[in-house]
């Protein structure tokens, strides 16, 4: 929408946006930094417990450390697209996740 276009001009001109998550559908260690970045979390590009509980703590899901279906499920309501089900990263999570960092980065 014109606002979100807005804010990432803004953001743009004042050099704050880092390099744009191609949406590409592949969890990736790249896009794990991109996350951690995101998170604010050390850029160490590794699924790690500390990743996954800031990612949950983030999307408000319970913060266990284990990637499961109720951290997809609440990861997908954070993103505002369906929920699928998935215990995993399915592409169509992933890219969704990285459409909604390449405006927050």
């Amino acid at each position: 929408d014109a606002a979100s276009l807005r804010v990432l001009r803004a953001k743009e001109d004042a050099g704050l946006l880092g390099p744009r998550v191609t949406p590409t559908g592949r969890f990736s260690p790249y896009l794990v930094g991109r996350v951690q970045a995101w998170l604010g979390t050390t850029q160490t590009r590794t699924w790690d417990a500390a990743t996954i509980r800031s990612l949950q703590y983030r999307v408000g899901a319970a913060t266990t450390g284990r990637w499961d279906a109720a951290s997809v499920g609440a990861l997908q309501d954070y993103l505002g697209i369906a929920r699928s089900g998935s215990k995993g990263w399915d592409s169509r999570t992933v890219t969704q996740l990285q459409r909604y960092l390449t405006t927050q980065l």
